[in-house]
């Protein structure tokens, strides 16, 4: 009997257990992002999205797709104009907190990768017409300097803090800022707002 009496206690351990597991919604995030890159002088915009796949009641796993256009320009002669496409994934893992409040708060990190894709090379040229001493026009001429198809995967790691606030019982919304370094001597921040979906 004292046997039965603990095999049905365990079971119903077990049971809460799962239940309380199964409660967890995973869910999914779209947002934007504010990118800057200071070892390329790059700034930029981006907009990723996220899938957040819990692990248990502190931690979730959430790979990540993104997509951002950077660019930099050169305020001296000759003018220059560059620019970036990137494609990024990220395979992060969050620990959160329990809510403080209405708010949650996630701190994350794992490996990433970065495909990026820039080309045209510009040079912007301001032509005086006449000589020194004399009148001068400076038209703006376009003229292609270098065209430069570069491509190329960039790996390293993310990390990131984000604070998320439920709306309600089927959306939240949060904001996050993140480091990331990769090879090619990538090393970026950002900022970002998104809005997520619980499934």
């Amino acid at each position: 009997m004292k046997k039965i009496v603990l095999c049905t206690v365990a079971l119903l351990y077990f049971q809460l257990a799962s239940a309380q597991v199964t409660q967890l919604k995973n869910s999914i995030s779209v947002g934007t992002l504010y990118l800057h890159t200071p070892s390329h002088s790059f700034r930029g915009l981006g907009i990723y999205h996220e899938y957040n796949l819990h692990i248990n009641r502190y931690f979730t796993f959430s790979p990540t797709l993104s997509y951002s256009y950077s660019w930099h320009t050169i305020h001296s002669f000759p003018y220059y104009f560059y620019h970036n496409a990137t494609i990024g994934t990220d395979f992060n893992v969050f620990v959160s907190t329990d809510k403080l409040k209405s708010f949650r708060l996630r701190l994350g990190g794992g490996p990433s990768t970065r495909f990026a894709s820039g080309s045209n090379e510009l040079e912007f040229a301001l032509i005086p017409n006449g000589s020194v001493g004399g009148e001068f026009s400076t038209p703006i001429i376009f003229t292609p300097y270098k065209v430069i198809d570069r491509k190329y995967l960039s790996i390293g790691y993310s990390l990131l803090v984000e604070i998320e606030k439920d709306l309600s019982t089927k959306w939240k919304v949060g904001a996050r800022v993140g480091y990331s370094s990769h090879s090619r001597k990538m090393t970026s921040f950002l900022m970002g707002l998104n809005i997520g979906l619980n499934l």
